[in-house]
């Protein structure tokens, strides 16, 4: 089980980066007004705009996720039952 949230927590960014490349091409649709085939190269551009940036937030973010996490796990299991 240990090894399985490693490999979750490494390939995190990956995930992320789907996640931007749809909501890129979203927005790229959505802002030329194109339909299937029309612009796909701006809608594309946005796409790898989109996954780059939610990769790269993912990736300079985990270590204070991490943090957040453990503080707050920490608190509620140390705390004294009243």
């Amino acid at each position: 089980m240990g090894f399985g949230s490693f490999l979750f927590y490494v390939f995190l960014p990956v995930f992320y980066a789907f996640f931007g490349i749809g909501v890129g091409y979203w927005m790229g649709t959505l802002l030329t007004g194109s339909g299937e085939v029309e612009l796909s190269l701006i809608k594309l551009l946005f796409g790898l705009g989109g996954g780059v940036l939610f990769a790269g937030a993912a990736h300079y973010t985990e270590p204070f996720r991490r943090i957040l996490i453990g503080i707050g796990l920490g608190s509620l299991i140390g705390r004294p039952d009243c």
